[in-house]
């Protein structure tokens, strides 16, 4: 027994605890190097999330602000279909292609002709040039006063968009006297363009 008992203790190889003790810190390194790359895996995710986080952020602004402007919008959308007549059978859930009415049929013109013709103008349409999508009018006016023609085209100006006024041409008339206190009828000529559609 007891030269069993003496002879254990140098049985043991010495090489079986390096070995192991070098396993051991072979595993402990490849753990770390593994949690290593994680964590910078990780940051790297961290970093894409806060810049997914700052474009959404940003994102809900942009449709914060474009919810809050809908109604300026919708007006906006409105007006300008307002400015522009329908072809017959086109729906009215989008902006249609604009159309020149039949010079013919002083029924057929847009609603700022019309206006102008009720207040006292002659009108007279001139033909479409060579690629231009609007249409001229020239009007011409002796019956009209300052005061009144002043307000009718600035009515007219802000009731459609695609309205341009070429020139306008105001004469007072050689029977008034200078200076007159009273009110008198201009000769007044307007030449306006319109968008429509050859």
């Amino acid at each position: 027994m007891n030269a069993i008992t003496e002879a254990s203790p140098q049985a043991a190889n010495p090489r079986v605890a390096w070995i192991t003790i070098a396993g051991v810190l072979l595993l402990l390194a490849a753990e770390g190097l593994g949690l290593w790359h994680q964590a910078r895996s990780n940051s790297g995710l961290d970093q894409q999330n806060g810049q997914l986080r700052e474009a959404l952020v940003r994102i809900k602004a942009r449709t914060d602000e474009l919810r809050a402007s809908e109604a300026r919008i919708k007006a906006l959308y409105a007006r300008l279909n307002d400015a522009i007549a329908l072809r017959k059978g086109q729906s009215d859930d989008r902006l249609p292609l604009p159309r020149a009415a039949n010079p013919k049929d002083p029924k057929a013109d847009p609603p700022v002709i019309k206006a102008f013709r009720e207040s006292g103008c002659e009108v007279t349409r001139s033909p479409n040039e060579l690629g231009n999508l609007s249409v001229t009018y020239a009007l011409g006016s002796s019956g009209i006063e300052f005061h009144r023609l002043v307000p009718l085209i600035a009515q007219q100006e802000n009731s459609n968009t695609f309205l341009v006024i070429d020139n306008l041409t105001l004469e007072r008339p050689e029977s008034t006297a200078a200076f007159s206190k009273k009110p008198t009828a201009l000769n007044a000529r307007l030449v306006l363009r319109l968008l429509a559609n050859p």
